[in-house]
């Protein structure tokens, strides 16, 4: 079998719903708060951590990537969610894999998605995806996890064919 290559989407919430949720403002459910000087809106984000560990919020400065790549690594988070939300990164790439039966990646399966600033993923509980990838330029990224400080924290797989995604 030969790499896979992957069709870029738009990150929307409906295609993304099998891998987690989509961070973003949305108006429809927005109300006004802080004595009327900002609107507030919830996310559909779920965080979800195991008893055992904490949650850890980090920056995750990516350094820049240019389309086509190709990608072997894939990682999942056995205790916990795992969210991401763009600090100014204008375009970022979000790939997910599902399991297959044995657990392992399926990675015929991939999809590809390309979010913009001011967005960001929620990936649930042992989701496979790849690592957060900045698209054109570098930026943050502000992460959220639990986290207990075992390896099974982060359980990583190298795909036995890439999968590639152009433009």
């Amino acid at each position: 079998m030969s790499e896979h290559p992957l069709v870029l989407e738009p990150l929307a919430a409906e295609a993304f719903a099998p891998f987690g949720a989509v961070v973003a403002f949305d108006p429809a459910n927005a109300r006004r708060v802080n004595g009327d000087t900002a609107s507030r809106s919830d996310s559909a984000a779920a965080i979800d951590h195991a008893p055992g560990t904490v949650p850890v919020l980090a920056i995750y400065r990516a350094d820049g990537q240019s389309l086509p790549l190709r990608l072997g690594l894939v990682e999942r988070h056995p205790h916990s969610t795992q969210t991401f939300v763009s600090l100014g990164v204008a375009r970022f790439l979000v790939v997910v894999v599902p399991s297959g039966p044995n657990g392992l990646p399926l990675a015929h399966g991939a999809r590809a998605f390309v979010g913009t600033a001011g967005m960001g993923v929620n990936y649930r509980r042992d989701q496979w995806h790849t690592p957060i990838l900045a698209l054109d330029a570098g930026g943050d990224f502000l992460m959220l996890m639990g986290q207990g400080g075992l390896p099974a924290d982060c359980v990583e797989h190298r795909l036995s064919h890439p999968l590639t995604i152009s433009s």
